[in-house]
């Protein structure tokens, strides 16, 4: 009987092994100490190492190429001849290995542009305004190495353009006609004067009183055979000689006449001569002015 069940049993310890209880499980289980609550340190967990004969082989390093260089040495070659018309600008390509063309005009009178101001300066821009053949240049270099000037004949067509007019520099202004100078007056002398100063008496200044109170003056000019005639300018007869007084612009004055003459005997006409002069002398240069007989 209990062989036979002996297969029973160990099929369900296996099947169910919760069944099976052991005598330390059967234990109640105790408290917690305070000496339980130690920490756990975690434990570094170390992946497995892969086997080197699993992991890919290193991709090899690869160097980049050396850069090409070209061995050839620079060549250019320009058309030999280009024709252009007058005044028309014309395209020049050159044929070239080089990295830069450089251009110049070899003659006067043929303009081009840069190649550096263009986007490809294997190609410039000739022309000229006047016809005839210009030479033209141009080199280029490759690896630090120039090529020798080549040359390239612009021929120009066309009719010569109409000489450009030569600028007339300005003239100076016309100088406008100067007036011709006017003659001095004509000083009519008569051989004997009739001399009247008109002044006021009572407001004489000093220069006046002098001239008018000097008796060797006055009897000069009597000797010489002339009149002299002094009045005060609030008399009646000083009336008379008022034209001469606001031609003069006041008094003092002095008004020479023909004594030899009754109408048009007025003389001493220019404002200047009016006026009394300051000194004996000037008055004496004054009278001779007008007449023939001189005050000595």
């Amino acid at each position: 009987m209990a062989r036979r069940l002996f297969p029973l049993v160990l099929l369900a310890c296996i099947v169910c092994p919760a069944l099976v209880v052991s005598d330390s499980e059967k234990k109640p289980r105790e408290k917690p100490t305070v000496g339980d609550h130690a920490p756990v340190i975690p434990q570094k967990v170390t992946a497995p190492a892969v086997a080197l004969a699993d992991a890919p082989p290193p991709a090899p390093k690869i160097n980049p190429p050396p850069p090409v260089v070209d061995d050839a040495p620079p060549m250019i070659v320009l058309p030999d001849v280009v024709t252009a018309l007058v005044g028309m600008p014309t395209k020049v390509k050159a044929q070239t290995n080089g990295v830069m063309v450089r251009w110049f005009a070899k003659d006067d009178g043929l303009a081009m542009i840069d190649g550096e101001l263009l986007k490809d300066s294997a190609i410039t821009q000739v022309w000229a305004n006047a016809p005839g053949q210009y030479r033209l240049m141009a080199y280029t270099s490759l690896n630090d190495v120039l090529t020798d000037p080549t040359m390239c004949l612009v021929v120009v067509h066309g009719a010569q353009p109409p000489p450009q007019p030569t600028p007339v520099p300005p003239q100076p202004e016309p100088i406008p006609p100067q007036p011709e100078p006017v003659p001095p007056p004509v000083v009519t002398q008569a051989a004997h004067l009739w001399i009247v100063t008109i002044d006021n008496v009572s407001k004489r200044n000093a220069a006046t009183t002098t001239v008018l109170t000097d008796m060797q003056l006055d009897a000069s000019i009597r000797r010489a055979g002339h009149q002299f005639k002094k009045l005060n300018s609030t008399t009646a007869e000083a009336q008379k000689f008022m034209p001469m007084v606001e031609a003069n612009g006041g008094i003092p004055v002095v008004v020479l006449m023909d004594a030899d003459k009754t109408e048009h005997n007025w003389l001493n006409q220019t404002p200047l001569d009016l006026k009394l002069p300051t000194t004996s002398q000037a008055f004496k240069a004054l009278v001779n002015k007008y007449t023939t007989s001189k005050v000595p």
